[in-house]
């Protein structure tokens, strides 16, 4: 019980950095997970809970707003549920095995190319349009980052929201209302998945689901009032510190 509210506590201040910035609660829910006692991919399948707990608050504050595409968000969708079948059978089928290379790999891409191009590129700040090979590349990493995301659970969704605006020439909390539009279905889809595989942990999964959402709807409403600069900020500072986590897990 010690531990749960311990985890509770933290998740929830995670799950609202998280919703106000696009991403980042795995900085946090893993490695926490771990450190109770959790083996590394029992923690990585009931990270699914906050990601599910994550979505839903975070999607029922931006549709107040009207933030996202609903075709754009049916396309996502749809590439979500591949990509997190995908990653969630490889997870059951391999474990974590390699997640240190690939996890190497993602921190470099965050600190190399993600967050100069955030501020460089000043992508995120105003909706841009973008050519149709460049939407083409955006679909295959967002693809290919959903599928990590569900086998792997840390930075992809950093990476997946940087695609957006850099590939679709979104705002910040645009790319931010649409990631967490398909991670509805991406967890959902990785999670029924592992919970068939009895991967999960239920004690821990149903602390994370309430305080997820909750966290996460206060996360996206302070960042729809302080508007697209403020996410980009709070958002590079995340992914700065999860890319160094990585790095030198």
């Amino acid at each position: 019980m010690e531990h749960l509210l311990i985890f509770a506590t933290i998740n929830l201040v995670a799950s609202i950095l998280s919703g106000a910035s696009g991403g980042g609660a795995s900085l946090v829910g893993v490695p926490l997970m771990i450190l109770l006692g959790l083996p590394p991919a029992t923690a990585i399948a009931t990270s699914k809970f906050s990601g599910l707990g994550l979505a839903t608050g975070s999607s029922a504050r931006f549709y107040r707003e009207k933030l996202t595409n609903r075709q754009t968000v049916i396309v996502f969708a749809l590439l979500g549920a591949v990509g997190g079948a995908v990653g969630s059978t490889f997870l059951v089928r391999v474990g974590v095995k390699h997640q240190d290379v690939l996890q190497h790999i993602t921190g470099c891409a965050i600190l190399v190319v993600g967050i100069p191009m955030l501020y460089i590129r000043n992508i995120g700040i105003e909706q841009k349009k973008r050519s149709t090979p460049v939407h083409a590349l955006g679909y295959v990493l967002v693809f290919l980052l959903v599928a990590l995301q569900a086998a792997l659970s840390s930075g992809m969704g950093s990476l997946q929201s940087i695609v957006m605006m850099a590939c679709f020439g979104m705002t910040a909390l645009t790319a931010s209302a649409t990631r967490r539009a398909m991670q509805l279905i991406v967890a959902v889809t990785s999670l029924t998945i592992l919970l068939f595989a009895g991967i999960p942990s239920w004690q821990f999964g149903l602390v994370a689901l309430p305080t997820a959402i909750l966290g996460s709807f206060i996360g996206a409403h302070i960042a729809v009032k302080k508007g697209n600069k403020f996410v980009i900020n709070i958002f590079a500072i995340t992914s700065f510190i999860l890319a160094l986590q990585l790095l030198w897990r």
